[in-house]
């Protein structure tokens, strides 16, 4: 398994190298996108073959809890996965090219694959490697290429993904019923999203209302929090954690519709509300990380606000007297901490 992981990174540091010989002004990329659309099947392949050779009989603790990264064979689909996603950062930086319905094409496949693995070997934090690899790729590609006339599509693509790692856990719950990672990964892949979309739409279609961004992506981790409390609870600790996750990240997006609309220390009011709105819900759910994570955002947002003097010279208030930014925020601060 060792040996075809070397070659893995081998054939694909060869791929890499290939890529800078390709002429950037004429090129358009797919033979490249072919080649690594190739290789990645074939060890996404050689992977699963690997996997059934070698002791890939699945146990009842396997099936229930779910292998780690510590199994060598859990590394190499990860492996797989991740690195396909470098070579076409790589060749984003390199080519010049206009429409990125090839790239993200092939990067729908690897995170199609990545998935399928993740349900077939029941590796439950292999999706967070698709869910990284195609995010680090959007990211490097709107750093690229200025929105345009394929921002449209851009934002269809991202919608897309978002889908995808949303619905995944969901269509195969019987198989991730008992697990974290997959239901994890489906309530961060919005959270990793929302700058793009934030930044594209604001580029694109500034507006005033920019506060129905995160409200509209508010709306899947609710749906999804409501189908997990439907569920009959079978696994209830696995359950807990999976309701913390969307309750958190559902709680996140309702709390930055507020500050969104504001024009100063829109972050820290959101660390705040975002902060209190935690320790509301694990007086619900009562999951530690919850409770520990809305405590540090209370801590980040006090001394933004109470320890760096600095914050009243760069952000003069209004010639408004009293109703001013420091009213509010300093006010909705003190109420969460309160």
């Amino acid at each position: 398994i060792a040996a075809v992981g070397i070659v893995l990174v081998l054939t694909l540091a060869a791929t890499g190298l290939w890529l800078f010989r390709l002429p950037v002004a004429t090129s358009s990329g797919t033979e490249f996108l072919l080649v690594v659309g190739g290789f990645a099947l074939l060890f996404f392949a050689a992977g699963i073959f690997l996997f059934r050779r070698f002791g890939g009989r699945e146990s009842a603790e396997d099936g229930s809890r779910g292998r780690n990264f510590g199994d060598l064979r859990a590394q190499l689909p990860a492996f797989s996965a991740l690195l396909p996603f470098l070579l076409l950062i790589m060749m984003i930086q390199r080519l010049s090219l206009a429409n990125p319905s090839p790239v993200f094409g092939l990067a729908l496949l690897l995170v199609v694959l990545t998935l399928g693995l993740a349900c077939l070997l029941t590796i439950a934090w292999l999706p967070i490697c698709a869910l990284a690899g195609v995010a680090a790729l959007q990211y490097a590609w709107q750093a690229r290429h200025a929105a345009g006339a394929e921002a449209g599509l851009v934002l269809g693509w991202q919608i897309l993904f978002i889908a995808v790692f949303s619905a995944f856990p969901f269509v195969f719950r019987a198989r991730f019923a008992a697990l974290t990672g997959p239901w994890a990964v489906a309530a961060l892949a919005g959270v990793l999203h929302f700058p793009l979309v934030y930044r594209l739409v604001e580029r694109t279609w500034p507006n005033d209302v920019m506060g129905l961004l995160p409200a509209a992506f508010a709306a899947i981790p609710l749906l999804s929090l409501v189908a997990i409390l439907r569920r009959p609870a079978t696994a209830e600790p696995a359950r807990l954690n999976q309701s913390a996750w969307f309750g958190g990240v559902a709680l996140l997006f309702i709390t930055l519709i507020f500050p969104i609309q504001f024009e100063r220390q829109w972050l820290t009011l959101a660390w705040a509300l975002e902060g209190v709105a935690l320790l509301w819900l694990y007086h619900r759910v009562p999951h530690a990380g919850l409770r520990l994570t809305g405590i540090g955002l209370l801590v980040a947002a006090f001394a933004r606000l109470a320890v760096n003097p600095a914050i009243v010279a760069y952000q003069a208030r209004s010639d408004t007297p009293l109703l001013n930014w420091y009213l509010y925020t300093y006010g909705l601060a003190t109420a969460c901490l309160w």
